[in-house]
């Protein structure tokens, strides 16, 4: 099966159920290419558990962003 290379950044506005299965997914070799990430979606108590789960995955938070209770965060690879 042809697979398309990710883009260097993806935007993932879905709920924390669909931001555990995105990190495993781009800490596979098919997510190599992405250098960022934008995680949205999610009211301020559920960025760290998003954001755990993709730490988990060798991501790190650049920058995050509080309004209204709601968040979203740049995060960028871990070490670079």
């Amino acid at each position: 099966m042809f697979r398309r290379p990710l883009a260097p950044l993806v935007l993932a506005n879905v709920p924390p159920p669909v931001h555990a299965r995105a990190a495993a997914a781009l800490g596979s070799p098919d997510g190599a290419a992405v250098a960022r990430l934008v995680v949205s979606g999610v009211v301020t108590a559920e960025l760290a558990p998003a954001a755990a789960a993709y730490a988990a995955a060798g991501w790190e938070i650049a920058r995050a962003l509080e309004q209204d209770g709601w968040a979203a965060a740049l995060l960028e690879r871990s070490g670079g």
